[in-house]
């Protein structure tokens, strides 16, 4: 028995009970006798016993395994949200897998495989949406909701959490135009994401209504694809701009802000006394930072207990209506915004040229 695991069997015998009341105690059956449990229970423990979770699962149909598949783990947005689900699912003994795809296909392909494979009992998933038609099949058995991106196949059903990043995005174009800029760098992110584009319109529409088209000739836009190093990029983008620099910023994402006010600072520019800036998603503690972005962001705690609650949910009603839930954002006001100056050109491009 040295090299061998210890077996329901062998707690019987070692107990001198049947392997069903050896069952019947590890199930908290209250009909056992209690001298019984107890010698079943000092069986466990000198043997180290330790029950066989497949075998489990196959009897009760539950594995108590939740997948978590997100774009980015060092996002502070899924730690928080992460976090939270774990506390709402551990006291119902459900167990969380937290992975990461990086934005590539071929990543999320196989852990998709591979959660699967663990039978999950609900997948929760921030997708590249490069798997739509693996997804599709997935969501047939398997409980998913998706977050901030809607998956967008004939045949997928499943639950949606997002934030309402039009609103978000329209809501800061506004306020960088009531500050009266009209040159206005917009760092947004690849437009295969459903969420990209969404945060994409609201800064549209928020320029049309001043008269501003954004189309293939409108000078300041990038692609910060979601990532620190995108925000990084952008702003060495900006030694392009050398006859007309614009005079604001507008990053929709979190990450990419991180980069920008990483490089504005190695490069020894003011805000908002050289340029104004404004972000989709709350940087965390952004309040312990000299620059503090105007804001749009959400109630975390909110959405990620809504998440929760909802993995709870679907453990027990598969089949019924999927659910959709939308967050409005809430503007935080910060020290970045100042009426338009024209004293970043020069600064950044000799700045520039010296990193």
């Amino acid at each position: 028995m040295k090299n061998q695991p210890v077996t329901l069997i062998d707690v019987a015998k070692y107990a001198g009970v049947s392997a069903s009341t050896v069952s019947r105690v590890l199930h908290q059956n209250p009909k056992v006798d209690e001298v019984l449990r107890q010698r079943v229970l000092h069986a466990v423990q000198v043997l180290k016993y330790q029950p066989n979770a497949n075998a489990q699962s196959l009897k009760t149909n539950h594995t108590y395994v939740i997948g978590f598949l997100v774009s980015d783990i060092s996002n502070p947005y899924y730690g928080i949200i992460a976090r939270t689900i774990e506390n709402i699912i551990s006291p119902r003994n459900y167990n969380l897998i937290l992975c990461s795809h990086a934005e590539l296909p071929e990543r999320e392909s196989s852990y998709l495989t591979m959660l699967m494979q663990r039978h999950v009992e609900v997948l929760v998933i921030n997708p590249t949406c490069e798997n739509n038609s693996q997804l599709a099949q997935l969501s047939s058995y398997i409980p998913t909701i998706t977050m901030n991106r809607k998956v967008i196949h004939p045949d997928f059903v499943g639950d949606y959490i997002d934030t309402d990043g039009y609103a978000g995005c329209y809501a800061l174009a506004k306020r960088l135009l009531a500050a009266g800029h009209r040159d206005i760098y917009c760092v947004h992110a690849p437009f295969k994401y459903p969420n990209a584009v969404d945060r994409f319109r609201g800064f549209v529409d928020a320029m049309a209504e001043y008269g501003i088209t954004v189309d293939e000739n409108y000078p300041f836009l990038f692609d910060g694809k979601f990532t620190e190093q995108g925000g990084v990029n952008a702003i060495r983008h900006m030694a392009s701009f050398s006859s007309r620099m614009p005079t604001a910023i507008l990053s929709l994402s979190n990450l990419s802000t991180l980069g920008i006010l990483e490089m504005l600072q190695k490069c020894g520019i003011s805000i908002p006394q050289d340029v104004s800036v404004a972000t989709h998603d709350q940087i965390e503690n952004s309040g312990l930072f000299r620059w503090r972005p105007e804001t749009a962001t959400y109630d975390l705690q909110e959405i990620a207990e809504t998440v929760g609650n909802l993995i709870l949910y679907r453990v027990q009603n598969r089949e019924t209506k999927p659910v959709q839930k939308i967050f409005e954002p809430i503007i935080l006001h910060g020290n970045t915004i100042a009426h338009p100056s024209n004293t970043l050109g020069a600064k950044l491009i000799d700045a520039l040229w010296n990193i």
